[in-house]
């Protein structure tokens, strides 16, 4: 299968989203209320049929989606102690619910159930984020983090043309270097090509549309709320 099995779930996920914002202006049903009810049918199709991946119905993935989307509820809307605390539980006993439906741990039961093997991953990348949060100003005023920070950006958009370009650098490693170059090897090459290509990329076709130096964000980057702009 290409790497253009995800673009329905994308333009799914934006017609969805649309139509919460709509029903959040029009009829004063909270967005998170939508994410939430989704969140539900999704963690039910999830559970009932962990295996039958990929369908292309947003559903199937909405759950994984919502991750996200109800972490930065938690903790830039809804940041009170209660709140907190039921999040914190819940995705607990979700990452701890999906891996004990994992046991035992085989190769048929992992192919089978790979809705679970990915839910329970991201419970605990979720609660992982969550407890960092009191540490964010820290981590990225650090030294170590600019780098990674840089990284990421260039990188991001990457996804765009990830099929295009995953082939490129295969192709010019596999012509470049000699035939008998160890694997390990043939990966750090791949590696800093795609880092020279996400670089070229960012600079040529990303950052030229950028907002102008001294311009107010959008978002705030520190603590995620909207700001607006000048």
């Amino acid at each position: 299968m290409t790497s253009f099995w995800s673009l329905n779930y994308e333009e799914q996920f934006y017609l969805v989203m649309a139509v919460g914002i709509l029903l959040a202006t029009t009829k004063r049903i909270p967005l998170i209320a939508s994410v939430l009810l989704l969140s539900l049918i999704g963690l039910v199709w999830n559970w009932a049929i962990p295996g039958n991946w990929v369908c292309g119905f947003f559903i199937e993935y909405w759950t994984h989606f919502a991750f996200g989307s109800i972490l930065y509820y938690v903790l830039c809307t809804f940041a009170d102690l209660r709140s907190r605390c039921a999040f914190v539980g819940l995705v607990a006993i979700l990452a701890l619910a999906c891996a004990s439906r994992l046991l035992p741990w085989t190769a048929h039961s992992l192919t089978d159930k790979r809705a679970l093997i990915e839910l329970a991953f991201l419970s605990a990348v979720t609660l992982s984020l969550f407890f960092q949060r009191p540490f964010s100003t820290r981590i990225t005023g650090s030294f170590v983090w600019r780098p990674v920070a840089a990284l990421g950006t260039i990188s991001y958009s990457l996804y765009l043309i990830h099929q295009f370009n995953l082939n490129l650098i295969a192709g010019i490693a596999q012509h470049v270097l000699p035939v008998r170059t160890p694997h390990f090897l043939m990966i750090v090459a791949m590696v800093a090509l795609h880092v020279a290509l996400a670089t070229a990329f960012w600079y040529l076709c990303e950052r030229p549309f950028f907002v102008k130096k001294g311009a107010v964000p959008l978002i705030e980057p520190h603590t995620g709320e909207a700001t607006g702009t000048v």
